[in-house]
């Protein structure tokens, strides 16, 4: 679930204001059916002008080449307005596939929402 309209929901008890941070929970599946909404969803925050978001995964039990496609549009949009996406709470079989595709390079991934919020660019790979 995205965050953005009645069909999403952050995690319970998160906010997305965290000093114009975007957090968008996802679904068990972020497959060919679900990842559009994703996108449609990161379209819309970066449309308000928010180019800082990040992506709580605690809830993802499947991800296919779609979804991980979508993450990285999102990264790429982002960029180009100076923000960022990060990743957060990935579970741990979704990493290896990360790890096996190379996402984990290509993204700052942290162990809470509030580790990806917080940070520092200067700091290691994963938060």
């Amino acid at each position: 679930m995205y965050g953005i309209d009645p069909l999403y929901h952050l995690p319970e008890g998160a906010s997305d204001h965290h000093g114009g941070i975007r957090v968008l929970a996802v679904p068990a599946n972020l497959d060919v059916y679900e990842a559009p909404k994703l996108r449609e969803a990161a379209i819309a925050t970066i449309a308000r002008g928010r180019y800082r978001i990040v992506v709580d995964l605690a809830g993802l039990a499947y991800i296919d080449s779609t979804g991980m496609g979508v993450l990285v549009g999102m990264k790429k949009r982002t960029e180009a307005h100076g923000g960022w996406v990060r990743l957060a709470r990935v579970p741990e079989d979704i990493g290896r596939q990360f790890g096996m595709v190379g996402l984990h390079k290509v993204f700052v991934i942290a162990d809470t929402v509030e580790g990806a919020i917080n940070y520092e660019t200067e700091g290691a790979e994963t938060a």
